[in-house]
């Protein structure tokens, strides 16, 4: 008695959500997926996953599948999107691929709500994870073949970074990375070296900056930060403390703060530096009397909790104008009480009326 009630409760549900919603209609996700029947669709994977496996699953098999009429379109489109994950996981076949190109133009009958703004997605983005899976196809085989290619000497490959960004070129330089991000200290020598050769430097960022955190080469760090694109040089930035000694962390940083949009970045990283490195306060007090800096340097300051780096920046609030306000909010962002009794010791020397009562205001509270 209870299985049939359960039977009833999900064919009055059905009933509700098929008179409520037609197929294009753009619906509650879990709304949607409440009108997936389960049973029906695990039974079509199971016949597909067994197609899969012995490689006979083409383009006829889901074609039947759009057009089986017993398949409404929230289990059709269920059963497709699955499917694509199956045969992404499968040794490429000529029906796999196309069967992935096929569905790169199929066109969603079920749309919902995407559930962080009021615009619609589909309940299963199917032309997505076709796209998908070719890409995933293309990088794999990419990497493959580079793999081999690196192995006897030969990096012409890498020329595919030479190419503009599109949309066919990405799964190809993703697979050259995956292909690097495997090869041992000899390959990615000899992938260097070849990179280096080349005469348009600036278009191996990506390769170079993988090679540099993977041999810890102090030199390419210091090329890749230097002359780097922007994307592949805030990357690699992130990883100079924890992967080179402090002595060259701390050059390549100090070079790093001289490129405009890497400056404030590089110098948060400095910050790391000041317990280890002598030269690392330095830098980062003098640039509170940067006017682009400064407010990065204040943050670290008060960050660092340093009481030799707190009583500088103190005594930079007798400097006047903008370096004073930045002295001073370094030592209310810290806001410790050695920070405020350095504020009101140095406040008597402030020259600006008006910073002066902020100093008494905060040191008040």
């Amino acid at each position: 008695m209870p299985q049939i009630n359960r039977t009833l409760s999900t064919g009055i549900a059905c009933i509700f959500l098929y008179v409520t919603a037609d197929a294009g209609d753009v619906m509650d996700r879990h709304e949607a997926l409440s009108g997936i029947d389960r049973i029906v669709v695990a039974s079509q994977l199971v016949a597909i996953k067994r197609l899969a496996g012995s490689g006979a699953l083409n383009l006829a098999h889901i074609r039947k599948i759009i057009a089986d009429p017993s398949l409404d379109a929230f289990d059709r489109e269920s059963v497709l999107y699955e499917m694509l994950n199956t045969v992404r996981q499968q040794t490429v076949t000529p029906g796999n691929r196309e069967i992935a190109q096929y569905l790169t133009t199929y066109q969603n009958e079920i749309n919902v709500w995407h559930e962080e703004g009021r615009h619609e997605v589909p309940l299963f983005a199917i032309r997505a994870a076709a796209q998908g899976t070719l890409n995933y196809w293309a990088s794999s085989e990419t990497r493959d073949a580079l793999v081999t290619q690196f192995a006897a000497g030969n990096f012409a490959g890498l020329a595919v970074f030479l190419q503009p960004a599109t949309a066919q070129s990405r799964p190809i330089k993703s697979g050259a990375i995956a292909a690097l991000q495997t090869s041992d200290y000899p390959v990615l020598s000899g992938a260097r070296d070849w990179m280096q050769q080349q005469s348009d430097l600036s278009e191996f960022s990506k390769p170079l900056s993988v090679i540099a955190l993977r041999t810890r080469d102090a030199d390419l760090y210091w090329q890749v930060l230097i002359g780097g694109s922007g994307p592949s040089a805030v990357r690699l930035l992130r990883t100079v403390n924890s992967t080179l000694s402090t002595d060259e962390a701390f050059a390549v940083l100090d070079a790093t703060m001289h490129r405009d949009d890497l400056a404030s970045a590089a110098l948060f990283e400095m910050g790391r530096l000041v317990d280890r490195h002598p030269g690392a306060r330095n830098k980062i007090i003098s640039r509170l009397a940067d006017p682009v800096m400064g407010g990065t340097a204040a943050a670290i300051i008060a960050k660092s909790g340093d009481p030799a780096l707190l009583k500088e920046a103190s005594a930079y609030m007798a400097a006047g104008g903008l370096t004073a306000r930045r002295a001073v909010l370094a030592l209310k962002l810290n806001n410790s009480g050695y920070a405020r009794s350095l504020a009101k010791e140095s406040a008597v020397t402030l020259a600006d009326a008006q910073l002066k009562k902020e100093v008494n205001s905060w040191l008040a509270q």
